[in-house]
């Protein structure tokens, strides 16, 4: 049979084992040695058996010897909070304080909904104009209501001049000159 290196290993193990079993079997604590006499096979194990008792032992000397408990200060088994404790609020004086109400602004036109596109003069010799917004696209001549509250008042190169219907406020949509 040949001897692998895994088969060496284990059976150190096991000799190793077996050698701990038997220190631990012939070794007592109180310094006491089993008795170690051989048993035929079929016969039954001595009755008296030599074991240093405990009881004979005087009670400074026992090795199972403890120090008394302690009573703790902190009870270390007390129940334990992680929440942060409220803020202790200071007293705080009340000064009744007297807010001054700005008068409301005075309402604004919105702005001109539309865009300037551009410019035609038509066969009758007068200009009408483009705009457009997001959803459609109209031509507007002076006089004339665009979206029931803007009324275009006067057409010329730079600017159209509109008025703002519910508040009678006048507003400039400017254009492009020719020249540029």
């Amino acid at each position: 049979m040949k001897i692998t290196r895994r088969t060496a290993s284990f059976g150190a193990a096991l000799i190793a084992t077996l050698g701990m079993c038997a220190w631990t079997a012939l070794y007592d604590d109180s310094g006491a040695t089993a008795d170690t006499t051989a048993v035929a096979p079929g016969r039954s194990r001595p009755a008296a058996v030599h074991v240093a008792s405990l009881v004979d032992v005087p009670a400074s000397q026992t090795p199972f010897e403890r120090d008394p408990l302690v009573d703790a200060a902190i009870d270390p088994f007390a129940p334990v909070s992680f929440v942060p404790q409220p803020p202790v609020a200071a007293p705080v004086e009340r000064t009744v304080a007297t807010v001054i109400v700005p008068p409301p602004s005075a309402p604004v036109a919105p702005p001109f909904p539309y865009r300037y596109v551009g410019r035609m003069t038509g066969i009758d010799g007068k200009t009408g104009v483009y705009i457009a917004s997001d959803q459609e696209l109209l031509q507007v001549r002076a006089g004339q209501t665009v979206a029931g509250t803007f009324r275009i008042d006067t057409i010329d190169d730079r600017q159209i001049a509109l008025t703002y219907l519910p508040l009678e406020e006048r507003v400039i949509l400017p254009t492009p000159t020719a020249a540029q």
